[in-house]
Order: C-alpha cells, then sequence, then structure tokens
C-alpha cells in the first residue's frame, strides 16, 4: 500500500480568481503534499499565483504570519534571491506565474503540520512557468506560518483570474 493517499482533486473549469480547497488537512497526517498543474489566466498579462492557509472556519487566513524565502530561478538572467521577509499575509509566487499568451505554470509542494495547534506549519515548494513569453522560469522557495493554529485546507489566488488548472493534495502516512 502506498504512504500517500488523494485527499483532493480539484480542477477549475470556470474563470475564478481565487481556488478554496477546504477539509483536506486532518489529524490523520502531519505531512501534506500538494501538485498543481495547467493553471492559465484567462486575461493576457502574467500574474503570481499566491498561497494561503485556510482556518477551521474555511476562511483564507491573511494575518501578517507568514516569513517567506524565495529563490527565483531564471534561464534568461542572474539568479535572485531578494524575495524574502517576514510579515507577509501569503506565500508569493507559490503556485508559480501565468504569463501573458497561454503559458501554464506548475508546483510541487510539501507542507507539515498544518493542522497542528502545538507546531508551527512550514513548508517547501518548487514550481515552473514561463515568465510572460519570455524565458522559462522557476522558483524553489520555504516559509512558516508562524502562529501555531489548526488549518483545514488551502487557497490558491491571483490579481487575475484563472480559467484552467488542476490541483491535488495528498496526505502522506506517518511511518509506525
Amino acid at each position: 500500500m502506498s504512504n500517500m493517499r488523494l485527499l483532493a482533486d480539484h480542477s477549475i473549469t470556470s474563470d475564478v480568481a481565487s481556488v478554496e480547497i477546504e477539509n483536506v488537512f486532518s489529524e490523520d497526517f502531519d505531512t501534506y503534499k500538494i501538485v498543481s498543474s495547467g493553471i492559465l489566466l484567462s486575461s493576457t498579462c502574467g500574474t503570481n499565483i499566491n498561497f494561503r492557509l485556510l482556518d477551521s472556519t474555511g476562511l483564507p487566513v491573511i494575518s501578517s504570519n507568514y516569513t517567506v524565502a524565495i529563490y527565483n530561478l531564471k534561464s534568461g538572467g542572474s539568479f535572485s534571491d531578494n524575495n524574502r521577509g517576514t510579515g507577509n499575509t501569503s506565500v508569493g509566487f507559490f503556485f508559480g506565474r501565468a504569463g501573458a499568451g497561454g503559458q501554464s505554470t506548475g508546483t510541487q509542494a510539501t507542507l507539515f503540520n498544518p493542522f497542528s495547534t502545538s507546531i508551527m506549519t512550514f513548508g517547501f515548494f518548487e514550481n515552473v512557468y514561463n515568465n510572460n513569453n519570455i524565458n522559462q522560469e522557476g522558483s524553489k522557495g520555504v516559509f512558516t506560518y508562524t502562529d501555531e493554529a489548526r488549518h483545514t485546507g488551502i487557497q490558491a489566488y491571483a490579481t487575475s483570474n484563472m480559467s484552467a488548472g488542476n490541483f491535488r493534495i495528498f496526505g502522506i502516512r506517518r511511518n509506525s
């Protein structure tokens, strides 16, 4: 039997500014894998696809408790690591950047302890995208949510509407 169990499989089927995937975190797992693919925008401008946790009532957590460090990997220029800081209200670039002209983005991420009220939630992610039809780029990042609070799901959001894409969340079984 696999150590991973599919908990959510959500596809975007119409224009939306955000996607909320609720009630996927529980006391059954401490570690979760998030995989997104094919996220497209309905407009012609490129924009970042960002991440927030959902609280126990299913609402996005917009407090300034996210600490983030992101390393941008650029095929057409130098790497940068200036996307870091404390007091963020979300994790920018978590799902990458959907570009103009139909370029999609995809992400693979791991989250630890989102359902625990005694340990901070933290995670790491990597993504790849085409930056506005200019160059292939990607990001690698880590984050913590510094308040020890119970979270039940995730939100993906952008400043432009997303018209397509898929999100899968897996729970990884504990070794026992």
